[in-house]
């Protein structure tokens, strides 16, 4: 009697000890119809374990569309995006370029992105399901969201104190002794202890394990939400090229897109000079801290760093060459902020005039 091949290969996962994803792979096929499918699609549709991790994908991608505030993402865009990607690297005449062995690989490490992208997206809305698919994709990050997880949403601050010190035990060990010693001269020590009892605590592990743990990392904005201090985390504090490395966020993925705005934002960084130096690593991130901060109505992040000088004349020859774009990203944003946060009309306009007009000094001081 012939035994299917999928049947096959999930008895073998079985056998070693991928219970799991075996008994997934035992289901039905993908989330998509498999008739006429070709290349990418079809390989995906003869392999039960492929096909798992699509219908796993497409369960994460449910969960995550409607963002972190339930009132709409770029989810959608972003997906779409992915899948033409998927398809353009791992195809018969493509996948070989992508460094896989073969085009299952490829197709599988496209899974694992995505899938670990969408977990962190979603890991405060679904944490049991989030972080067991974070262990398969960065089982190294997943004891750290674990502990994100409890510092945002545990109400009782000893049972909080507890887990995330527990849960930051092992990524410390990552963190070699000369890091430690140059934060504690520079009066900024981390440890499990610290991470537990602050935001500026947690943000600073949070980015050092990043940095200097080797641990690939990325801010979940529904937690930069949930705990607003955590926003400290986004932007530099090294001074040069290792602030490259900070972790950034999901936010631009998971709140409603503003377009405008970031239309905005590039046009004006189109419009500088390249930079010399390592500095540009630290103002750059500074400047998508202050992206996020506006995409996130923190208000506070852009009136505390304030300039008090007039722009200089690159500055006023851009804002004066592209009114029209800043008077439609202004309206945009107002607009975003009465919907997304609603935030009352007159403050809604003031906050999105001060905020782009910070977003415009900050793009034209990169290389300062």
């Amino acid at each position: 009697m012939r035994i299917a091949a999928g049947l096959i290969l999930a008895l073998a996962l079985l056998a070693a000890g991928g219970g799991g994803r075996a008994m997934a792979a035992l289901q039905a096929g993908p989330s998509f119809d498999c008739a006429g499918a070709a290349d990418v699609e079809a390989a995906i549709c003869r392999d039960p374990v492929l096909s798992a991790d699509d219908r796993r994908l497409q369960a994460f991608y449910a969960r995550a569309r409607p963002g972190v505030l339930g009132n709409g993402s770029d989810q959608l865009a972003v997906q779409r995006r992915w899948l033409k990607d998927r398809d353009a690297h791992c195809a018969q005449a493509a996948w070989r370029k992508s460094g896989a062995k073969t085009q299952r690989d490829c197709i599988a490490s496209a899974y694992d992105e995505r899938l670990g992208r969408l977990a962190v997206a979603a890991l405060l809305a679904s944490p049991t399901d989030s972080l067991a698919e974070i262990r398969r994709t960065n089982p190294a990050a997943a004891p750290i969201y674990e502990a994100l997880a409890a510092y945002v949403t545990l109400p009782d601050p000893a049972a909080r104190t507890r887990k995330v010190e527990a849960l930051l035990a092992p990524a410390y060990g990552m963190i070699d002794a000369q890091t430690r010693a140059e934060l504690q001269d520079r009066k900024e020590p981390v440890s499990p202890k610290l991470a537990a009892a602050s935001d500026s605590g947690f943000a600073l592990f949070f980015d050092v394990s990043a940095m200097f743990g080797g641990t690939d990392l990325t801010w979940p904005c529904a937690a930069l939400l949930r705990r607003p201090g955590l926003v400290e985390g986004l932007g530099p504090f090294w001074g040069g090229a290792i602030d490259g490395q900070v972790p950034g966020s999901d936010c631009a993925e998971t709140l409603p897109p503003a377009p405008e705005v970031e239309a905005l934002g590039r046009r004006a960084l189109d419009a500088q000079p390249v930079c010399d130096g390592t500095i540009r690593f630290s103002t750059g991130r500074g400047y998508a801290q202050l992206l996020d901060a506006i995409r996130m109505h923190r208000t506070e992040i852009w009136r505390t760093g304030a300039r008090g000088t007039a722009p200089g004349r690159a500055e006023a020859r851009f804002r004066a060459a592209h009114k029209a774009s800043i008077a439609a990203a202004d309206q945009a944003l107002a607009a975003y902020y009465r919907r997304v946060f609603a935030v009352p009309a007159a403050a809604a306009g003031h906050d999105a005039r001060t905020g782009l007009d910070a977003l415009v000094a900050a793009a034209f001081g990169l290389c300062d």
